[in-house]
């Protein structure tokens, strides 16, 4: 039996546009699978927005790759990785990232400079539509998570976390994982592709209620999703609140 869990009311997108895209990779085509939203047009990637030093030291992305997320949304998700990242890319911050299913994919490795950082994105990029689970377990990669933010105690650490609710197959363990992350106090933004109504919601938990830090990207472009936590997860690193 589940447990019964509110369901936040997600930031509601801002659909302003303010920065050009130029074309970064579309990716391959979709593969059968549920869909869940009518899927925007390919991805593309915003022009540079350096930055000044930072005192956080790293950035976690960790996304979804099941049949629950479509092939647009993850390519959507892996081009706003690359372009959070290259806000960065003058600055001494680190980045990691991690992807999950049935299992975890790509594991949370050690921290790698901005150059490293985009050679793994490309490769998880060309390597889609690849995973793309049936199944989805929540709770492993919020425990490794936690695990690295552990390791790192101390040190500025900020997580984009995203997926979607309606599938997961553990949403006790993934409660009290989420639990386990937020605890840490370090800041956890979320881009939600849950769609409709649905009964249970880990995100407030995991962000520690900050529901301005919780996007449903469901049938909004990469471009509006960006400018959306430009302001909010970009912004909070600029000011070294991580």
């Amino acid at each position: 039996m589940f447990l019964e869990y509110p369901t936040p009311t997600s930031f509601e997108l801002s659909t302003e546009t303010s920065i050009d895209f130029s074309t970064e990779s579309q990716g391959p085509t979709e593969t059968p699978g549920p869909d869940h939203t009518t899927s925007p047009p390919p991805p593309t990637i915003a022009t540079t927005q350096n930055t000044g030093p930072t005192s956080c030291y790293g950035l976690i992305f960790a996304g979804e790759m099941s049949q629950s997320i479509t092939l647009q949304e993850k390519t959507n998700f892996l081009n706003i990785v690359l372009q959070i990242a290259r806000n960065f890319q003058n600055t001494n911050l680190k980045f990691a990232i991690t992807t999950f299913g049935i299992k975890i994919y790509q594991n949370l490795n050690d921290f790698q400079s901005y150059n490293e950082f985009v050679s793994t994105v490309n490769g998880l990029i060309a390597g889609l539509p690849l995973p793309n689970s049936a199944l989805t377990y929540i709770a492993p990669v919020m425990d490794d998570i936690y695990d690295d933010l552990i390791l790192y105690n101390g040190k500025g650490i900020s997580t984009l976390f995203m997926g979607e609710m309606e599938a997961i197959r553990d949403p006790n363990a993934g409660y009290t994982a989420a639990l386990r992350v937020a605890s840490t106090g370090r800041n956890v933004y979320v881009l939600d592709y849950s769609s409709g109504s649905i009964p249970t919601s880990l995100w407030p938990y995991l962000t520690n209620n900050h529901l301005e830090r919780i996007i449903n990207g469901t049938g909004y472009d990469a471009t509006t999703i960006y400018n959306n936590f430009y302001s909010t997860l970009i912004t909070d690193i600029n000011n070294n609140i991580c």
